[in-house]
Order: C-alpha cells, then structure tokens, then sequence
C-alpha cells in the first residue's frame, strides 16, 4: 500500500477532498469543451482540426481575445479573483464558469463518497463529468456531440472489459438496449405524431449509459429521466416558460437519471 492510500485509508476525508480538486479541475476544462465543441460540430471547417480545435488557441476572453492568465484560470478562485469580470476589458464573465467548476466539484467528492478512493470511481468520475458538459451543452444548443457520446460509449465498453463498474456482458447488454429503447421510442412518435419528438442524440446518449453502468441501471436512468422530464415539462408550462408543442432538449434528463442511477439508486 502506498503512503497516499494508507493516508486516505486512516483519513477518508483525505480521498473526498483529493475527489473535489480533481473534479474542480475536470470542470474547469468542461468550460473549454462546453464552449468550443457545439461550434465544432456543426462547423465542417472545424472538424477537420478535431481534436486540436478543442484546445488551440489557448483560454483567452472572447470578448477582448486577450489570453486569460495563469492565476486566473484556478478553478472558482480565479473567478472571485478577478470579481466576475475580465482583467483586461472588464467583459463580466457569466456565472456558469465557476457553477460548472463547483459541480465538478461536488460529482468528484460523490464518486469517491460511493467508491472510495479507488480506480473504478476514477472511470465513474469521468463518465458523470462527461454527463455533466452533455448536459450543458444540450441544454444551450439541443445538440448531444457525436464527439463526446461515440468515444464515451466506447471508453465504457473498454473500462468494463475489466469489470470496474459492470460485468462485460452486461455492459453491451445495457448499450444495446438504451439504444434500441429510444430508438423505439422515437421512431413511434414520429410515426403517430408525423414529426421528430427526440433526437438520435438521445439514443446514443442511453447507449453510452449503458456501456458504462449496466442494464439495469440504465432502464433506472431512463425512467428517472422520464419523470424528471415530465416534470420539469409541466413545470415550464404553467409557468409560462414553454409551450406545450416547444421541444425540450432530454439529454440533461437522461444525465440526471443516469447519475442517480450511478449512486445507487435502483428499482428492481
């Protein structure tokens, strides 16, 4: 046993805390992907500079272009530092940076709080911080990135073929059958309703979910984010915030869902 592990085992909060700075840093780059990747995606130009186009040119502001400075990009820190404006032309910074950092942040210290300080929360936590942009990103665009879902769905197969959250055979299962649940669904609201009521996005989405946590908690995630769904839908309704014919993007739901799934929580 390493020093670090003996210190974590005699000092648990020692590991929650370590959880916290990394996910705080895991969340500080989702900034650079929640920004960047929806213009990738759907910029042809872009995509033939993928991945460098993700990390080139550096952080800077965009509205003076002025690179950003180290001491400034510490997570949440940087941002109370400069006071929620740029240190070069006073642009104010919008409050998702440093709430997008905090729950990083707070997903780090779940994963080890369910886990430990272990390597299967290490892969948990990159698959709830992936969640975690998707959700963001889906809420500003409605779009799920192939360039962040495919490799995910992948990544998940992989980390399971060694059986760190799920059993191999039930890690293809659940990709499957997420995949094949939406699919259905989807392609029989377009047939009774004559229009697109959820994106293949989607599909792919429950795919990856289920590459990474099984079947059994992906049919927990789907219906979770059905219920959220409906209720956030109903919610904006009465008060005004949508319409009742407006498309609500359903990724952030299925991440909600997925993520409560992650953590235990279960049906069956």
């Amino acid at each position: 046993m390493t020093a670090l592990a003996q210190i974590i085992a005699q000092f648990p909060a020692v590991g929650l805390v370590l959880g916290g700075v990394v996910g705080l840093l895991g969340g500080s780059f989702l900034n650079v992907v929640i920004g960047r990747l929806p213009a990738i995606a759907l910029d042809d130009s872009l995509q033939e500079r993928w991945p460098r186009a993700l990390i080139s040119p550096a952080s800077h502001c965009p509205a003076c272009e002025q690179p950003i400075r180290a001491r400034h990009n510490v997570p949440v820190i940087g941002y109370l530092l400069l006071r929620a404006r740029c240190h070069d032309c006073a642009a104010p910074i919008p409050l998702r940076y440093p709430m997008v950092e905090l729950t990083g942040g707070l997903l780090g210290v779940a994963t080890v709080w369910a886990l430990g300080f272990t390597l299967p929360a290490l892969a948990l936590g990159v698959f709830v911080l992936s969640l975690l942009a998707l959700a963001v990103i889906d809420l500003d665009h409605q779009i799920l990135p192939d360039q962040i879902v495919l490799p995910m769905l992948w990544l998940g197969l992989v980390v399971n073929a060694f059986s760190l959250l799920t059993a191999p055979a039930d890690a293809i299962l659940g990709a499957a059958t997420g995949f094949a649940a939406l699919t259905a669904i989807r392609l029989a609201y377009l047939k009774v309703r004559g229009v697109e009521g959820m994106g293949q996005g989607d599909a792919k989405l429950a795919a990856m979910v289920g590459a990474w946590l099984g079947l059994q908690a992906v049919m927990t995630s789907l219906l979770l984010a059905f219920v959220i769904g409906t209720l956030v839908a109903c919610t904006a309704i009465a008060l005004k915030r949508m319409t009742s014919d407006q498309r609500m993007p359903f990724g952030p739901a299925i991440a909600a869902g997925a993520f409560a799934a992650a953590m235990g929580v279960n049906f069956y």
